[in-house]
């Protein structure tokens, strides 16, 4: 019999913080997740999302069926080039903070488990010469959700 593999929440999620900065963030070429590569200057100005730690608090006395409460830390990061690139990484950051803090996030996330979202950090960075000037804005919030143990593709 073959084996069924079930989504962890925490792709289901990156693939709706994804469709959301699409969705919010027009002036973003591309918003990829977990991107490997270096960014070419034809995908710029990028988002990349990328997942990072996560603390699991579990409730109760017994392992199977127990709540477990996840914190987990995601960072979002604009990526633009060019002589303007330092307030176009801040623009478009503020685009992210505005999409991935609204009300209709907020609700379309909800529905797996998310209880709370919030921005932790903020951290600029410039690279490059003034011909070649790439700048980086990285916002890492903090996504607080529930699943049940032994099933962490289902929200609790």
């Amino acid at each position: 019999m073959p084996t069924v593999t079930h989504a962890h929440l925490q792709g289901i999620l990156l693939q709706q913080l994804q469709s959301l900065l699409v969705a919010g963030c027009p002036a973003a070429q591309g918003v990829y997740v977990d991107h490997p590569d270096e960014l070419t200057a034809a995908m710029l100005p990028a988002l990349v999302l990328r997942a990072s730690d996560e603390q699991v608090q579990t409730d109760g006395m017994a392992i199977a069926a127990a709540l477990q409460t996840r914190a987990w830390l995601v960072d979002v990061t604009a990526v633009c080039a060019g002589s303007q690139s330092a307030a176009e990484a801040r623009n478009l950051g503020a685009t992210v903070e505005s999409v991935l803090l609204g009300a209709s996030a907020v609700t379309a996330l909800a529905g797996n488990g998310l209880r709370n979202i919030e921005l932790t950090a903020v951290r600029p960075q410039v690279n490059g010469s003034t011909s070649e000037l790439v700048a980086e804005l990285t916002l890492s919030f903090l996504l607080t959700y529930a699943t049940t143990a032994g099933t962490p593709g289902s929200p609790a």
